[in-house]
């Protein structure tokens, strides 16, 4: 919600300007981070958008990304009745892939500060 307040003025107080952020460890193995518009959230399934990723780890993730707008531009009920194959909602994802292997930055152990 926090990016569809810049420039939806008609929410008004309904959108808080201030976002919600929460701190994770990123798992030794790596992770991937998915962030997506409600046109892929209403058309499929988180578990879905899991199982497309999956099938797709080894490739590039603008492919993966690609593979998981179509799998929700594929869903019937994504469409409004105005035409086939045209969204009646924005469909966007971005993944964003992390490595494991997190250095100790976080925890105290990096940085400049010369001694």
């Amino acid at each position: 919600a926090q990016a569809r307040s810049v420039g939806d003025a008609d929410v008004g107080r309904f959108i808080l300007p201030t976002p919600y952020v929460r701190t994770v460890p990123v798992p030794a193995a790596g992770c991937e981070v998915v962030v997506a518009s409600d046109g892929i959230w209403d058309a499929i399934y988180p578990s879905m958008v899991a199982a497309t990723l999956r099938g797709m780890r080894h490739q590039p993730a603008l492919l993966a990304a690609s593979a998981v707008v179509d799998r929700a531009v594929s869903q019937r009920h994504a469409y409004g009745c105005d035409g086939y194959l045209t969204p009646r909602d924005d469909t966007t994802c971005l993944l964003m892939r992390i490595s494991g292997g997190a250095t100790k930055a976080g925890r105290g152990g990096g940085g400049g500060g010369g001694g």
